[in-house]
């Protein structure tokens, strides 16, 4: 199905990879390319699993913020996906290209997110590891800001409500908030006794009143992580962060205007 070319879709996907992640996304076109990206959050592609490194490619030279990595796989004709090493606390990252993927071998790994390219981007058909879904009133969409919290990570993403659940959520990659720097935590949550895997932390901030967003530590390699809930939350006060995600909660499902330090883009169903 199709998605408007500002808009980001989520996915529906069975393999075994994605199975304590949350469902991959679809996102724009970067600034100057006309691709498509699927943005696997928690994933990491190497050989035998999943991927081949391209030449010189493991990593490339240097580092890189996320739209730079990705522009480096677009301009590569044999680059089928942008693999980013976020376990290092600075705005830009090792960047590894790849060739040859094969999503549902890849493997779930806390400190690597996956950005697959989709090279034909007036269609949304992924290869056949995963089906997309429509963009509906419920469905994931970029968010346009001017904060410098994310002036070096991809757009935020609204993704629907979990299940069981009837919040959307604000996905902010890279992005840490505490005291001081734009939350407040919560009694007993800074972290929650325990791990979990990121629906989990996200239930636990939508049945706790004055949760606000679940911050999440990805430097661990395991399946569940650290949970952080936090209240009076400030994204732009917030600081880009390699190891740790928020997710911000917004209470209204019926409508995915943000708070004042962003504003959203309007999601259409193309379906």
């Amino acid at each position: 199905t199709s998605v408007t070319s500002t808009g980001a879709s989520t996915i529906s996907t069975t393999s075994a990879a994605t199975s304590t992640r949350p469902a991959p996304v679809i996102f724009p076109p970067i600034e100057g390319g006309s691709a498509n990206w699927v943005f696997h959050l928690g994933l990491n592609c190497w050989e035998e699993h999943g991927a081949v490194s391209l030449p010189d490619s493991n990593p490339l030279l240097g580092t890189y913020t996320v739209e730079e990595c990705r522009q480096k796989c677009e301009i590569h004709p044999d680059c089928e996906a942008a693999v980013i090493a976020t376990h290092v606390s600075t705005p830009t990252f090792p960047c590894f290209l790849r060739t040859r993927v094969e999503i549902a071998q890849c493997r779930s790994y806390a400190d690597f997110d996956v950005w697959e390219i989709q090279r034909t981007p007036s269609t949304t058909s992924l290869s056949s590891s995963t089906t997309s879904t429509s963009v509906t009133s419920t469905g994931a969409s970029t968010i346009s800001t001017t904060s410098a919290a994310t002036s070096t990570r991809p757009a935020p993403v609204i993704f629907p409500p979990i299940e069981g659940g009837s919040a959307n959520w604000v996905f902010h990659l890279g992005l840490n908030c505490w005291e001081e720097h734009g939350a407040v935590s919560l009694p007993d949550s800074n972290p929650l006794l325990g791990t979990y895997t990121v629906e989990e932390c996200r239930q636990k901030c939508e049945i706790h009143p004055d949760c606000e967003a679940a911050v999440i530590a990805t430097h661990v390699s395991t399946p569940t992580f650290p949970c952080f809930l936090r209240t009076r939350v400030e994204i732009a006060q917030c600081r880009s962060y390699a190891d740790f995600d928020v997710w911000e909660i917004q209470r209204t499902p019926s409508t995915t205007s943000l708070s004042s330090s962003t504003t959203s883009t309007s999601v259409t169903s193309t379906g």
